[in-house]
């Protein structure tokens, strides 16, 4: 019984190495609680087979089988790379056991081979072997990982597993050298067991924490451009508005001109020069000045990409919008529909708005050559770094929820277009 309990110990601690590795050199595609739960039951199924079957190749299959099952179920990993990464860690679990046996032996001046059936003493020993094994895992994803700066782990991380180290080798050293009692030498293998787990702990805190503030630096940022990009349309609607009023009174003068002129060529040219005015000063009259503003740039962006822009908000102009969250809404949609339609074929966009059942509806179409990579309907950015982006979408729901709305999102694979549609309830007024 004490056996199967240091076994048991010894694999969870491996689950709990393998799945910050895993974590580090990929990204998670199903829930952290259900990836532990299918990480238990292969390491599970890994240690019944070890005890019941105790061999060096059947352990080494076994890890193997394991690690190889939890990366490709539960980690964005190719088949080749989990096969790849998974031989890896096990070459890696292997080659710690016979360093540590070779690194007690020389503490201790023992052959550490009497100790099979010393169970507290198989744990101590195991847990070194698995510090040295987390250290070694560390090390791997800091080169697997060598151009990413958000969970990147600072040198000065690595002295905390290789001190740790040092206290089981001098706990190991203890308990050789004394005559230590039946419950010293639990005690002394709790403490073990516990230095290594502090250990775990301590990278996974400071690795959610990165996370978090890199997160949050990035939300902050985003306030900052919606913010900046909020002044911007203000002053670019008073810009139009100068404008607009400078093109009807220069109709006016042209209309005057061409009243007093009797030559046909000129009354031609300023003709022309009418009709371009007129169809400069015709832009988006939906009601809603801020709106017509917003569209009137991604209009322009669009030409300057060569991508046809179609709109009609007639239906709905949603003004009951604040105008710092309607840049936040629509740039981070038309932002996304822009980048898409410019790397594709058909190069267009569409955006309409409707009304139904109390609710504004926004819908973008745009065309779109590339399938969007997505897990259980959530958007995945295909950017290099994943952690610094795909924000856009996650700060377009939290502003949604302002106004009780929610966005989807469908992909039609036969005409390469991508569809969002946007809800947003209008406020009752009583």
């Amino acid at each position: 019984m004490a056996y199967n309990i240091c076994i048991a110990v010894v694999y969870l601690f491996e689950l709990l190495i393998s799945y910050i590795f895993f974590n580090q050199v990929s990204e998670l595609k199903k829930d952290k609680k259900l990836t532990l739960f299918i990480g238990i039951i292969c390491f599970g199924t890994a240690m019944v087979l070890n005890i019941a079957f105790s061999t060096i190749w059947l352990n080494f299959i076994t890890f193997f089988l394991a690690n190889c099952i939890l990366s490709v179920l539960c980690f964005e990993l190719k088949l080749k790379q989990a096969v790849f990464y998974s031989v890896v860690l096990d070459i890696a679990s292997t080659a710690t056991e016979y360093i540590t046996i070779f690194i007690v032996s020389v503490v201790s001046g023992e052959d550490v081979a009497y100790t099979e059936n010393q169970y507290s003493a198989l744990l101590l020993n195991a847990l070194i072997c698995k510090t040295l094994y987390f250290f070694i895992c560390l090390l791997l994803t800091r080169f697997i990982k060598k151009n990413s700066s958000i969970t990147k782990v600072p040198v000065t991380f690595y002295l905390y597993p290789l001190a740790v180290v040092a206290v089981l080798l001098f706990l190991w050293n203890i308990y050789t050298t004394y005559d230590l009692t039946d419950a010293l030498k639990i005690c002394v293998s709790f403490i073990s067991a516990m230095l290594l787990l502090s250990t775990i702990i301590l990278f996974i805190s400071y690795r959610n924490n990165m996370e978090r503030e890199n997160k949050l630096l990035i939300l902050e940022q985003d306030v900052v451009k919606a913010e900046t990009d909020k002044i911007y349309y203000q002053i670019l609607e008073k810009q139009n508005e100068n404008l607009m009023i400078y093109a009807h009174d220069t109709k006016k003068h042209l209309s005057a001109i061409r009243n007093l002129n009797d030559n046909t060529q000129i009354n031609q040219y300023l003709m022309q020069m009418a009709d371009d005015l007129e169809e400069y000063s015709r832009v988006n009259s939906s009601g809603n000045h801020s709106l017509d503003v917003i569209i009137s740039k991604y209009v322009t962006e669009s030409v300057i990409k060569k991508v046809e822009f179609t709109y009609d908000t007639r239906l709905a102009n949603l003004s009951e919008v604040d105008i710092f969250d309607l840049v936040s809404i629509l740039g981070n949609v038309l932002d996304n529909a822009l980048e898409a339609a410019e790397k594709s074929k058909a190069k267009y966009i569409q955006l309409y708005t409707d009304y139904r059942n109390n609710f504004d509806i926004i819908v973008v179409k745009n065309s779109c050559d590339t399938e969007p990579v997505s897990s259980n309907n959530i958007l995945k950015t295909t950017k290099a770094n994943t952690n610094l982006h795909g924000l856009g979408l996650k700060s377009l729901k939290k502003t949604l929820k302002k106004y009780k709305g929610d966005y989807s999102w469908e992909y039609d694979k036969s005409n390469k277009e991508f569809t969002t549609t946007i809800m947003i309830q209008r406020e009752i007024k009583l």
